[in-house]
């Protein structure tokens, strides 16, 4: 009888953080991925844009239904199972039916459904902890469940699954008409909560094997508001130990993750601080996107990096990391990341900047570098930044939001492009396009696909 080889999971890998799992997990283990995708045409573009997904270092690749994974568990006869990698937050539904299905002792499916259900996590905190603060909430399906109950003076709207900042809204008592113009327009359902004031900051950090909360950076975010959007993205400022809220938001953290349960994942807990303390604004069971877990582990040189631990703690396989957080580099320089915003949709004809932020000695790396031909949309959320950029500033808070600026100042795109310019930006960006679409056509016709 041949051996059963050990295997895990991860769905739709065509991501940087997801390849950077598989090759973590490949160098501490010799262990490859048997990848779940859910769309035949985003695994081919997938594959088309990260060759490791059809190299050596994958075990298999399967398309599935959403709506039918028992069938997945089927194939998986030859295969023993360690381990589900959710690397991203619209993967972690399908992680928790896997994880039943196949009886995995990582995260109970309950557990992890309730961070996909943002009512259902927090009506489930203030009953399991009611010292937990949590913002006063109920769930609209239309937008005649707007009258339903009283409105709070202030109150936000956002998808009860929503990820990424994406379309949120928030209103005052009187902006009944408006509530439901931005309900008519987005997809729900919706949590309405009441409105927290004071300054929002995120938390993110891994909960171990028995329960225990490593909190490993706070950060400060700096929004906007912007093409009718209330809370875009401007950048986001590195926390220290010395900062009196620190403590504060570690302690909140702590107390919350204990609460839901979770165990052996990573988490990005976003907070709102008021004179009241800190308040739960959202919370995920993922590391930190766009490369954040790169940036956790440079804030902790340490310790193995962000990958490493959350691999280790999604598989089970040992122990890592179980010493005391050395907070020293991490207080040395602030890391702060910097945003662009975009009030034109069009394209990118052409772009300046980009070498001189490059040569300032506080630059670490682009996590989205803007170049000719890319698209711009009028920036509401995080995937329509047309550029995100990190940065370590030796200084204080004033420093960093001048770095900031800076930066802003430095980034332009379209600036007396002409109309050359702006013609062979559209021409190349239509010949990439045109390819892409011609290779898909060919395999669609070659494979067929749904």
């Amino acid at each position: 009888m041949a051996e059963r080889r050990t295997t895990y999971l991860i769905q739709d890998p065509y991501d940087l953080d997801a390849v950077q799992f598989i090759r973590t997990i490949d160098l501490d283990y010799g262990i490859r991925p048997i990848c779940l995708y859910t769309s035949t045409k985003d695994r081919f573009y997938g594959e088309l844009d990260f060759p490791i997904l059809t190299s050596d270092l994958i075990e298999a690749s399967i398309d599935v239904e959403p709506d039918d994974l028992s069938s997945v568990v089927e194939q998986l006869g030859e295969y023993d199972v360690c381990g589900v990698v959710p690397y991203r937050e619209d993967t972690v539904e399908v992680a928790a039916e896997l994880c039943e299905l196949l009886g995995l002792g990582w995260n109970s499916p309950e557990t992890l459904r309730r961070f996909r259900d943002k009512f259902e996590q927090k009506t489930y905190l203030r009953e399991i902890d009611p010292t937990i603060r949590v913002p006063e909430c109920r769930l609209i399906a239309t937008a005649d469940d707007l009258i339903a109950g009283a409105l709070p003076e202030r109150y936000v709207l956002k998808p009860n699954d929503g990820l990424g900042n994406r379309s949120i809204g928030m209103f005052g008592a009187d902006g009944l008409a408006a509530a439901r113009a931005h309900l008519d327009r987005e997809s729900g359902p919706f949590i309405l909560e009441e409105f927290i004031g004071g300054i929002e900051y995120h938390i993110d950090g891994q909960v171990r094997g028995e329960g225990d909360v490593e909190s490993l950076a706070v950060y400060e975010y700096v929004r906007t508001e912007v093409n009718g959007y209330p809370t875009v993205y401007l950048g986001e400022l590195l926390c220290p130990t010395t900062d009196p809220r620190f403590d504060q938001l570690v302690d909140y953290a702590d107390r919350l993750l204990t609460a839901t349960g979770l165990r052996r994942c990573p988490f990005h807990l976003e907070v709102k601080v008021d004179d009241e303390g800190p308040c739960l604004v959202d919370l995920g069971a993922r590391l930190p996107s766009e490369g954040g877990g790169r940036t956790i582990s440079r804030l902790h040189p340490g310790r193995p990096d962000a990958y490493a631990i959350a691999a280790h703690d999604y598989l089970g396989i040992n122990a890592v990391a179980t010493g005391p957080i050395d907070w020293t580099a991490y207080d040395r320089a602030r890391t702060v990341l910097v945003y662009g915003v975009s009030e034109e949709v069009g394209l990118i004809a052409s772009v300046g900047g980009v070498e001189a932020v490059e040569a300032m000695p506080e630059f670490v790396r682009w996590a989205v570098k803007p170049g000719v031909g890319d698209p711009l949309v009028a920036t509401t959320d995080l995937r329509g930044a047309p550029f995100i950029v990190e940065l370590s500033c030796v200084g204080d808070r004033s420093d960093a939001l001048a770095l900031m600026d800076e930066v802003r100042s430095l980034v332009t795109w379209n600036v007396d492009a002409g109309r050359r310019a702006a013609e062979i930006a559209r021409v190349g960006s239509t010949a990439r396009r045109a390819r892409r679409k011609l290779h898909w056509l060919l395999h669609q016709r070659m494979h067929g696909a749904r």
